[in-house]
């Protein structure tokens, strides 16, 4: 077998070999690498680069490794280890090499009393120069070189050792890289995989979504305008789409995905290793919101961000919400204006900002809480004038401690230790759609529900009370 080693440092072999040959006029040389055997002290040295590759040199620089071996070495040269048509047939058994003349700290051609400085040229032994190449202690492999009765100078050794050394970096680099292509095959088929199961759980998940839908909708057509429960069938109809929307996002997301990675045990090209030139970068000029195209947002789509009414995306989602508190005995207040100037907004992206607040004030609050939306409040940042939209609750509040995490990613903060279900996901997208779309949001907690709420219901649980604010952009 011949040595596992990528083409990229055969080539810098090859060269460093024949720069080797030509500047210390050697007649021949061969690059060992060391490759595991079935003990990895003993690992055998396998031949993978010649000059000038031909039979003779491959076989007469092999006998030369054998014959230099000592019996108690660490490693072994096999004569049969590369091809048969290069190395020969011979079934002389391998000696070992003698671990004294592969140690990096003692040269195999340097006596102590040669210890001279590299500008001396007092020449060492005429034998074949036999360099390790060694890194941090591990031995790589071996360059064995020969040229006829003309002994080796300190200068050349020294030259020659800069060979081996400059190999052995680049084997270590080589090797890293050959695991790092394993690492991304293994990551290649773990995805795929993984996108397999999301194409099957979707589409299991679009059939009882589809029948939601009509359940609803039937509902709807059967219930009287002054039906009680209206509203309550009208919410299903709007979350079944709310979802279904979702799902064809999350499908195109996942499709993005399958385009982008490449086939598994593929490198990308070079072309996509290297960083972009900064003269080739192009960014949008500032304060200008048009569009975000990014496959991995939270919608999984491009925003198209628009002239909008803020109160007509949110009152129906206050709507729904208000059918869910009776059983949770909490009570809702809202003073959303419906001549609120037009903002800059996505309206998928406001919907899912609102639900998202709503739904958390609706899971943390305490039974006897109140919670309230408001709307028409302004501000002017940098002579920009915003809208803001307050979803505020009576309930425990966020802890001074939390509160500059409570956007992060997963994080929970002291909920991670109720029994409140959540992944500490909603708020982070909440964040990434507000930005998305040219605002900001703030939290406040402790707030004072007089400063938001007039007047203010006669009973409901006081707490420390928490209010999120998002602020949009006025056209």
């Amino acid at each position: 077998m011949m040595a596992s080693a990528s083409p990229e440092f055969i080539a810098l072999c090859q060269s460093q070999v024949l720069l080797l040959t030509q500047a210390l006029g050697a007649t021949s040389t061969v690059v060992y690498l060391a490759e595991p055997s079935v003990s990895p002290v003993s690992p055998t040295l396998v031949p993978l680069v010649a000059y000038p590759d031909t039979a003779a040199t491959w076989t007469s620089l092999n006998e030369i490794l054998a014959t230099m071996a000592g019996p108690d070495g660490a490693l072994q040269a096999n004569p049969q280890s590369g091809a048969s048509n290069l190395l020969g047939t011979s079934e002389t058994d391998s000696r070992s090499l003698a671990s004294a003349s592969l140690s990096a700290d003692h040269p195999p051609q340097k006596k102590p009393e040669d210890d001279v400085s590299p500008e001396a040229d007092d020449t060492l032994d005429d034998t074949p120069l036999v360099l390790p190449i060694a890194h941090e202690g591990a031995i790589l492999g071996v360059i064995v070189s020969t040229r006829p009765a003309s002994p080796w100078s300190q200068a050349e050794y020294q030259q020659a050792e800069r060979v081996a050394n400059t190999l052995a970096i680049a084997c270590v680099m080589d090797r890293r890289g050959q695991w790092l292509q394993r690492q991304f095959s293994q990551q290649q088929l773990t995805q795929a995989n993984q996108s397999a199961t999301f194409h099957d759980l979707l589409h299991q998940f679009r059939n009882p979504l589809t029948a939601l839908q009509t359940f609803g909708k039937l509902m709807l057509k059967r219930m009287g305008a002054d039906d009680p429960n209206q509203s309550i069938a009208e919410s299903i109809v709007r979350e079944s789409r709310r979802l279904q929307d979702l799902a064809e996002h999350f499908d195109d997301a996942v499709a993005q995905g399958d385009e982008a990675r490449h086939p598994p045990g593929a490198m990308p090209p070079l072309a996509g290793l290297l960083p972009s030139h900064p003269e080739d970068l192009t960014f949008p000029p500032a304060n200008v919101v048009t569009e975000v195209n990014d496959p991995s947002h939270p919608l999984g789509r491009t925003l198209a961000v628009r002239a909008g009414s803020m109160a007509e995306v949110v009152t129906p989602l206050v709507q729904s919400a208000m059918a869910l508190l009776p059983d949770r005995d909490l009570e809702l207040v809202q003073d959303i204006p419906p001549d609120l100037p037009d903002v800059w907004l996505d309206p998928q992206a406001m919907r899912e900002v609102i639900s998202n607040l709503l739904d958390n004030a609706v899971k943390y609050a305490l039974p006897g809480s109140l919670i309230w939306v408001t709307a028409g409040v302004v501000q002017t940042i940098n002579g920009e004038v915003y809208q803001g939209i307050a979803v505020g609750d009576t309930g425990a509040g966020i802890p001074l401690e939390d509160q500059p995490h409570i956007f992060d990613r997963h994080y929970r903060g002291v909920q991670a230790d109720s029994d409140i279900p959540g992944t500490g996901l909603g708020l982070a997208i909440v964040q990434d759609l507000v930005q998305a779309m040219g605002g900001h949001i703030e939290v406040i907690s402790p707030v004072q529900i007089d400063h938001w709420v007039n007047p203010v219901p006669a009973e409901f649980t006081q707490g420390s009370g928490t209010l999120f604010m998002v602020w949009l952009r006025t056209v």
